[in-house]
């Protein structure tokens, strides 16, 4: 199968590098294929007020979701969502304005007390507020 990655906007915006740039709605990379499958998990980041939401969808229902989100200046931070399935949703609260925000969003599955997770790769995108 050949893997074609493929971006999708959302909302008006500018694609940077191939990553989608813009201060309403910004959507993650997800890969198609010749057949028109796509795979992976896709993340949008909108802004609303003071927060960000991230949600994501998936072509796979996972055990749970990983998120991580950094900017300028500052380490990663990482937070599990504990609720699987094929799509889901976290919010970043207090953003700063005019901040360019990196969000990369993974599905696992398994992981238990003495186990290791099988993880996706990490699906990342760029937002900045307004």
């Amino acid at each position: 199968m050949k893997r074609v990655q493929v971006n999708i906007l959302l909302t008006i915006g500018a694609i940077v590098c191939g990553i989608v740039l813009t201060s309403m709605t910004a959507q993650g990379e997800c890969w198609g294929d010749s057949q028109g499958r796509w795979g992976g998990v896709c993340p949008t980041a909108r802004q609303k007020g003071d927060q960000v939401e991230v949600t994501w969808r998936s072509s796979s229902n996972f055990d749970f979701y990983q998120v991580r989100w950094s900017r300028p200046g500052r380490g990663d931070s990482q937070i599990k969502i504990n609720s699987g399935g094929n799509n889901g949703s976290w919010a970043l609260n207090r953003i700063n304005h005019g901040v360019e925000y990196t969000f990369k969003v993974q599905g696992c599955n398994g992981g238990g007390v003495f186990g290791s997770s099988d993880c996706s790769s990490w699906s990342e995108i760029h937002f900045v507020t307004r």
